[in-house]
């Protein structure tokens, strides 16, 4: 068991800046859109902690489908490249948020 999270913690050093930019493409422009309605609107509390859960709702699969792709390919021997992962979890979307929802 111990070798499967030396496994992974190698896996995430090793290709941090692929995930890195992965996660941070859907979380980026997500934090900006939640921070500039708290800024320019007058939203009440319960809507500034419910946007971030929709947004992490709607948007995750999209980078989770690619950073499983990536890894995949990491094992498979090949270097996935960003664009190739990111259309992949764009692709994935839908059978990866039905997923969620089932086991949500």
């Amino acid at each position: 068991m111990f070798s499967r999270f030396t496994l992974a913690l190698r896996l995430l050093c090793s290709h941090f800046p692929l995930i890195a930019a992965l996660v941070l493409t859907v979380w980026l422009p997500g934090n900006a859109v939640v921070n500039y309605l708290v800024y320019c609107t007058n939203a009440s509390e319960s809507t500034v902690f419910r946007l971030p859960i929709w947004i992490e709702t709607l948007f995750s699969p999209i980078y989770t489908g690619g950073v499983i792709y990536a890894l995949a390919r990491i094992s498979d021997g090949y270097r996935p490249r960003y664009g190739e992962a990111l259309g992949v979890g764009l692709r994935m979307w839908i059978p990866l948020f039905g997923a969620r929802l089932v086991a949500g």
